[in-house]
């Protein structure tokens, strides 16, 4: 969110319009953020999203894993928990499901995790490896969803130590559902990439998830260019042995044709 409207100028409408849909459907249980709820991770700048946040979608739980752009002031995880009312990483299981919010640690690329952060991680994961857990991350994998084209220079987890421990635990725990932001694509890069949007290279599902309110395109010449007025996130519908993702710009009020997706999600066995 950008209060000022001097670098995103429809940040906060876009967004507002987003928790309005959220908010005014009753079967929507609650809303999962990939972080990026501010620009340089201010107090003032949390304080502000919560003030949206209890303005417009009062009735609805939300939760958030932390982006980079909440470390950028490298002790912003003391403002986090302050504002916004959860530690940088947690979970919590609802109808049976897990969901885990696990923020970024650091706004360094070499530093995304800290060793406590990934041994709570596989902690979590060990001990719910028979039942679907919903991982909601910042920061997707290099490969695959998120990126596809390798177009956005800023994409990390790819080959330090922390990057290759954690995709090794995607590799090993099969039945977590991987959602995830940060290069804020819109899903129409899909047209362009059968990967933009979803993939499951490393076993688990991965699913990328644009922006609220700054999405991002490719121009001809793979250029990064921001859609303005433009809001995209998943309404995701969850049954006993799968998930329907529904992608919705909230904006122009639609569902998107080239971000619907159902996804197996049956348990299996992890060793």
């Amino acid at each position: 969110l950008d209060e000022s409207n001097t670098i995103y100028p429809t940040s906060v409408p876009d967004c507002q319009k987003a928790f309005r849909y959220y908010n005014d459907h009753p079967d929507i249980d609650f809303l999962c953020i990939c972080g990026d709820l501010t620009e340089k991770g201010r107090l003032e700048e949390l304080t502000f999203y919560q003030s949206v946040v209890d303005t417009y979608i009062p009735d609805k739980p939300v939760h958030v894993a932390a982006g980079n752009h909440e470390e950028y002031l490298y002790n912003s995880s003391d403002y986090y928990e302050q504002t916004v009312g959860h530690p940088l990483y947690y979970t919590f299981e609802y109808k049976g499901d897990v969901f885990i919010m696990c923020g970024v640690m650091s706004s360094h690329e070499d530093r995304l995790f800290e060793a406590g952060e990934l041994d709570w991680l596989e902690g979590v994961l060990e001990a719910n490896k028979n039942k679907r857990c919903f991982l909601f991350m910042h920061i997707p994998t290099a490969e695959g969803s998120g990126d596809p084209l390798n177009a956005y220079s800023g994409t990390q987890l790819a080959s330090h130590a922390d990057s290759v421990r954690f995709k090794g635990l995607l590799t090993h725990y099969k039945n977590v559902i991987h959602f995830h932001g940060h290069t804020h694509f819109k899903f129409e890069l899909q047209e362009r990439s059968d990967m933009a949007n979803y993939d499951k290279l490393f076993g688990t599902h991965s699913v990328h998830i644009p922006s609220l309110t700054v999405t991002r395109g490719l121009s001809d010449s793979n250029g990064l260019t921001s859609a303005v007025e433009l809001s995209q996130g998943y309404i995701v519908d969850v049954y006993e042995g799968g998930i329907h993702l529904r992608g919705r710009d909230f904006v122009h009020d639609r569902d998107s044709a080239v971000a619907s997706y159902w996804l197996d999600t049956a348990t299996q066995p992890v060793a």
